[in-house]
């Protein structure tokens, strides 16, 4: 039984992470301003907000 509540536990951590990708993927944009994500790459390509997860130092 506890087993099974870790396999649950993992996968709600683990399909989390693809909901919070969703959410914030097709963002619109007019300018670079317009997608500001403190600590990480953000830019306005085609219209949408396009970011890159790696955290600036």
């Amino acid at each position: 039984m506890a087993q099974f509540f870790m396999f649950v536990y993992i996968l709600i951590i683990f399909l989390s992470s693809f909901l919070i990708e969703a959410s914030t993927a097709a963002t619109p944009c007019t300018s670079d301003k317009d997608c500001r994500l403190e600590r990480y790459n953000v830019w306005c390509i085609n219209g949408y907000c396009k970011y890159k997860f790696t955290p600036i130092d």
